[in-house]
């Protein structure tokens, strides 16, 4: 007899997280709302990974266990995807944790919308590897997320494993681009956004997932990948916000790119910001204060010879 259909399908990406995932599915078993699959997908794993999670497989038959080669996180949560039968898909790494009642708040939030609403996410809590709390995950505190308050921060939700989508507009975005190792998250987001039928995220105001920070995780050591994505998507998806917004959403990737010290794609968008400075009133001001608390001096120095 074939198992029904659970109300929703998650996706976790593996690969080498063998001192973390026990606790990681721990975490999903724990859920309040029972009616779940949990599809993990081993990347290739050189460690203990894979055999953890068949562990629990073989102990709880929700618990569903693929295996492939490493191809990265995109291509194992894409097989996952494709695995999933639920018209719902939660995502959780394989390293991060929710607490208890994160399905049950998220499904709750998300049906409680109308057709348009894509999906859902939550505050974070920021852990160290150990498992130390570090802080609370900066987070919007608007509910209603559109394209422009989804990409304006970078990416809204703040990681990955906050979210609960429902399945048609993944599956029309065409799912994760393979081809790219790190922001391939955000620019999924926005093609999902771009589409006409589907309109916004929800923020569910809780910190209901415990984001890990790893020193050796993709997120640390593919910064200019991900720069690249969002000079990318906003090329791409530019038309769906005014002239202001696109001047907000670039001094904002400027920030960022002082930030993680790439001087060559900050000096790119300050050049687009320095010929759309009057579209925000406070640039200046704004400009200064992004470059002197990330250390960008080279920008100053190029805002005077533009300024000259």
């Amino acid at each position: 007899m074939n198992n029904p259909i659970p109300a929703v399908s998650i996706v976790t990406p593996a690969r080498d997280v063998a001192p973390y995932l026990g606790e990681t599915i721990r975490s999903v078993l724990a859920q309040s709302h029972a009616d779940f699959e949990h599809i993990i997908v081993d990347d290739g794993s050189t460690d203990e990974t894979r055999e953890i999670a068949e562990s629990f497989s073989a102990a709880d038959p929700r618990v569903r266990v693929a295996a492939q080669a490493p191809r990265g996180a995109s291509a194992a949560r894409n097989a996952a995807l494709r695995l999933a039968r639920a018209p719902l898909i939660a995502f959780l790494d394989g390293d991060d944790l929710w607490r208890p009642d994160f399905l049950k708040r998220s499904l709750a939030a998300l049906t409680a919308e109308p057709a348009d609403c894509i999906g859902t996410f939550c505050w974070s809590e920021d852990i160290a590897e150990d498992g130390r709390h570090l802080q609370r995950a900066t987070a919007p505190t608007i509910g209603r997320c559109d394209a422009y308050e989804m990409l304006r921060p970078i990416c809204a939700p703040g990681n990955g494993s906050c979210l609960v989508i429902r399945r048609e507009p993944l599956f029309e975005a065409g799912l994760f681009d393979e081809g790219v190792a790190s922001g391939q998250d955000i620019a999924l987001w926005m093609e999902m956004l771009s589409r006409s039928s589907w309109r916004y995220v929800r923020c569910v105001h809780a910190p209901l997932v415990l984001h890990r920070h790893r020193s050796k995780s993709l997120s640390s050591t593919h910064r200019q990948e991900r720069l690249a994505n969002c000079r990318d998507i906003l090329a791409r998806h530019g038309g769906l916000f005014d002239p202001r917004q696109r001047a907000e959403i670039r001094l904002r990737f400027m920030r960022y790119a002082v930030e993680l010290g790439s001087d060559g794609f900050a000096r790119g968008w300050a050049r687009q910001l320095w010929d759309e400075r009057e579209l925000l009133p406070d640039w200046r001001a704004r400009w200064t204060a992004a470059c002197v608390r990330f250390g960008g001096a080279s920008l100053l120095r190029a805002w005077e010879g533009w300024n000259g």
